[in-house]
């Protein structure tokens, strides 16, 4: 199997996909976590040298740390519609088990926000510490870096990177996806990790919709456009049963 970059958008039904992906490489052949927030993004400053030689990465890794180490590395990512995954990722702040001692950190910022504050005041909020994590997450991630906020969003680069990938997962189409991973990379009877708890009333995105599609404009750009290259794809010979 080529070197492989997996893209990893939190909170979209990447965990068991990155899971059965890393076993198809022996453990020498795997980066270890390069950044997985804004304070690793910071304390980096864009030097990832120390991270090239590996053969497969995963993580929320953005386009910055792939130019850095692609040497012809296929490309892959996971997408979900942006309600959905923001909504996931209050409830995920809210449920995760972070000790008390350990929320002070500047790391968890977000997490503390979320806890402590309705989801409306999530959403809504102009703290660039937790707009990091709910505007445009995915289209800054296939283009620069999911940890920091520029004036500009380049989709063109977005999606012409997804172009270029042999396949992808979405998470409202289960059953596509595997089936398409399965003929790229021969993953089947992937089994659910990392579930977040069932939605709770407070995180409720029924009243938010609009407002988080209109922090979202380029996600969900690039979520229409994945879904529906999944969906003519398959359009000819379909899932074999329903998508759960």
């Amino acid at each position: 199997m080529d070197g492989l970059f997996f893209f990893h958008l939190a909170k979209a039904g990447g965990v068991s996909l990155r899971t059965a992906l890393h076993r198809r490489f022996a453990p020498e052949e795997c980066a270890p976590v390069i950044e997985n927030d804004t304070v690793d993004h910071i304390r980096n400053a864009g030097n990832y040298q120390f991270a090239r030689g590996f053969r497969f990465y995963a993580g929320h890794f953005g386009a910055d740390i792939f130019r850095a180490v692609d040497d012809g590395h296929q490309v892959v990512t996971n997408f979900r519609h942006p309600v959905s995954r923001v909504g996931s990722l209050y409830r995920f702040f809210r449920s995760v088990p972070i000790p008390e001692k350990d929320l002070v950190h500047p790391r968890f910022f977000a997490v503390r926000f979320a806890r402590d504050r309705t989801f409306e005041e999530f959403v809504l909020t102009d703290d660039p510490r937790v707009r990091v994590y709910t505007e445009n997450h995915h289209a800054r991630q296939l283009t620069q870096s999911p940890w920091q906020l520029p004036a500009e969003i380049d989709l063109p680069a977005a999606v012409a990177l997804i172009d270029r990938m042999p396949c992808f997962y979405v998470c409202e189409e289960p059953e596509r996806s595997l089936a398409w991973f399965g003929e790229q990379f021969g993953l089947a009877d992937i089994p659910r990790e990392n579930v977040t708890p069932p939605q709770e009333s407070s995180g409720d995105t029924a009243g938010m919709s609009d407002a988080i599609l209109a922090i979202n404009p380029f996600d969900l750009a690039l979520y229409d456009y994945a879904l529906a290259r999944l969906r003519a794809r398959r359009a000819d010979c379909g899932p074999k049963r329903a998508a759960a």
